[in-house]
């Protein structure tokens, strides 16, 4: 395989496309350009986003956290039903923005930043919170209502959260204050990300893992053990030129480093593949 199949003209466009989004603190750009979509299919999202705010802000009566979680739950929940998946499976369209906006339901992580975003475009300030296996919102502020957006917005007390919490984790992780930090938009993308790696190595595509591995690298461009995931991902698919030569920079860059080392060891089995191919 080469490696323009492996990694299109596309997906650097796309990849360009990303980094732009984050530049601009736009998170559903830079979720939908994970996508690889086309930036007149990324504005015809961002309108669908645009008009949803402007119902919750027809519907908001008053100014208040109250009255603006009220809207939020309106909209969003009553109106256009957004919910958690029925049968609680991960699956790739449950991670991607598009398919959530589409289909009216996904994954917790999607749903709060499906909030978060119409929140935004709303004048709301709409925050994600990720707690162990669920992220919930919070909306008007550091003292605003706790909303879930997977359960019809409801509103949940702190009790509540930590029950949550020790719902998803068997009972093995305690409460701990810091599970109700804002996460940046950084934080909640590279999540997305890693739910969508595991739906994709449950699929075993290691095409569609490697771009998203890609995404993940553009944004912990310092880790270098998903630079050994990308030569793995590459030598699965058959694109043994490439994690030879993902390899050699390990060797060459990043010297004296357990990922450089274990480079070391492993290029001559990839070399000796690429002779084959001639």
């Amino acid at each position: 395989m080469r490696v323009q199949q492996l990694w299109s003209p596309a997906d650097k466009r796309a990849l360009v496309a990303f980094g732009d989004a984050r530049t601009r603190g736009d998170l559903a750009g830079s979720l939908l350009a994970v996508e690889g979509m086309t930036s007149a299919r990324r504005r015809r999202f961002a309108g669908r986003l645009d008009g949803w705010a402007a119902r919750v802000d027809k519907v908001r009566q008053g100014g208040g956290p109250g009255a603006q979680a009220d809207a939020m739950r309106q909209v969003l929940a009553r109106e256009l039903g957004f919910r958690a998946e029925d049968d609680g499976l991960e699956r790739p369209c449950s991670v991607r923005l598009s398919r959530v906006m589409e289909r009216r339901k996904g994954m917790s992580i999607m749903l709060s930043a499906l909030w978060l975003e119409v929140g935004r475009r709303a004048g709301i300030r709409v925050d994600a919170l990720a707690m162990p296996g669920h992220y919930i919102t919070r909306v008007g502020g550091d003292e605003g209502p706790l909303l879930d957006p997977s359960s019809g917005g409801c509103c949940l007390s702190v009790e509540r959260c930590a029950e949550i919490v020790a719902e998803r984790s068997g009972n093995v992780l305690p409460w701990q204050e810091e599970y109700l930090e804002a996460i940046t938009d950084d934080h909640l993308v590279e999540r997305a990300l890693t739910r969508l790696s595991c739906c994709q190595r449950g699929a075993c595509n290691p095409i569609s893992l490697y771009r998203t591995v890609r995404f993940q690298a553009a944004i912990r461009p310092d880790d270098l053990s998903l630079v050994m995931v990308l030569a793995t991902l590459a030598e699965q698919a058959g694109a043994v030129r490439h994690a030879r030569d993902l390899l050699q920079s390990l060797v060459d860059e990043h010297p004296q480093t357990p990922e450089s080392r274990a480079a070391a060891r492993w290029l001559p089995r990839v070399t000796e593949s690429c002779t084959t191919l001639h």
